[in-house]
């Protein structure tokens, strides 16, 4: 129990209250965390970036449809921005257009984070 009180303060600190958008520091230290294991040769990432005109929603739809090692954020200039881990560039395609079937616009961010 007390594990769970503890991971659930944690998420708690990390995300926006009532989504499951990640507060921008938690979400660059994910990123930053991406570029090392690729750095590595561990693992492959792509960030997306929103471009939705109405963010409205979004917030609550976009956590139901990322895998669970994925994650959802804001940049240092608060535009919305998705992290999926072990994904590679050319896969963003498929990605982007699962994505726009359920009414989310994004596209390869040309900045990290």
């Amino acid at each position: 129990i007390r594990a769970y009180k503890y991971q659930q303060a944690q998420e708690d600190e990390w995300y926006i209250e009532g989504t499951g958008i990640m507060k921008k520091e938690y979400f660059e230290e994910r990123v930053q965390q991406s570029i090392e294991m690729e750095d590595q040769g561990v693992s492959s990432y792509v960030v997306l970036e929103v471009t939705n005109d109405v963010i409205d929603g979004l917030y609550e739809r976009i956590p139901k449809i990322i895998r669970e090692f994925d994650y959802v954020g804001l940049d240092e200039k608060g535009k919305l921005k998705i992290l999926l881990n072990n994904t590679a560039k050319s896969e963003a395609g498929i990605v982007l257009e699962r994505f726009s079937a359920k009414g989310i616009l994004a596209k390869l961010s040309e900045e990290v984070v």
